[in-house]
């Protein structure tokens, strides 16, 4: 579940699919959601974890599997944005291994970056 968690919060809202390709395990979210608080289903079928879980879970899962879920996160998140960010993916991983370097910053920092118009590349302070 920790995993999942991590996951979910890293992307900030998923579908099942995505969330399967950054797990590499499929999960039962509306399971998930009638068992876990503050996981939600929004209206348009994605699910999220309320913000209140990036730490806790950022602490309980290996450092090694949220950098390799990190990884996985951005590819998805290109893959949303149908192209997007596609020249700026290298610059994503190099930003997602900084924040893992330095302790682990934010579970946030891949998706700042990975949804980011192209105005600013780089993660929240």
């Amino acid at each position: 579940m920790e995993t999942v968690l991590a996951a979910l919060t890293t992307l900030g809202c998923a579908t099942e699919d995505e969330l399967a390709a950054v797990t590499g395990t499929f999960t039962d979210l509306d399971e998930l959601v009638r068992w876990v608080p503050l996981v939600t289903r929004l209206d348009d079928g994605r699910y999220r974890a309320h913000d209140l879980w990036a730490d806790p879970v950022a602490r309980s899962v290996p450092r090694e599997r949220i950098a390799a879920m990190r990884s996985k996160a951005v590819d998805v998140l290109c893959a949303r944005r149908a192209g997007r960010c596609g020249t700026d993916r290298l610059l994503s991983r190099r930003l997602a291994s900084a924040g893992h370097a330095r302790g682990g910053a934010g579970a946030h920092d891949v998706v700042d970056v990975a949804v980011d118009d192209g105005t600013a590349m780089r993660p929240r302070a």
